[in-house]
């Protein structure tokens, strides 16, 4: 089943790039009609959402959103949570596992408002 997925990779891979040319910031220009495609990248933003390349934008990662600063008077919308880092001097509203903020990528979260990260 393994192999299936790998054989259907690289041959959508080939496909692209026949279809096109490969340039050296990662797009694929099809020469038929000057369409650009990126690839297919995520970057982590500090919030912990992810944003995509943009192919409007010479393939340059999408801007990530402002960080929104929480605390007893301002609540964080849907699907984010209030996070402290104990690097940083405020709490912030973050998606997702605040541990990807750690080097180490493991931490541990004591239940407080806001929640305290410590990175180990």
């Amino acid at each position: 089943m393994k192999k299936i997925f790998i054989f259907i990779f690289v041959f959508i891979a080939i496909s692209l790039v026949g279809c096109g040319q490969i340039d050296s910031s990662g797009q694929i220009v099809n020469s038929d009609d000057g369409d650009i495609f990126c690839t297919a990248e995520a970057k982590l933003c500090p919030d912990g959402t992810f944003v995509a390349r943009d192919s409007n934008n010479n393939c340059e990662f999408s801007p990530c959103s402002e960080l929104i600063i929480c605390d007893e008077a301002t609540q964080c919308p849907d699907n984010f949570k209030c996070y402290k880092f104990v690097e940083k001097d405020l709490a912030m509203c973050y998606q997702g596992n605040p541990c990807s903020q750690c080097d180490s990528h493991q931490c541990n979260i004591a239940e407080s408002y806001p929640m305290q990260v410590f990175c180990k």
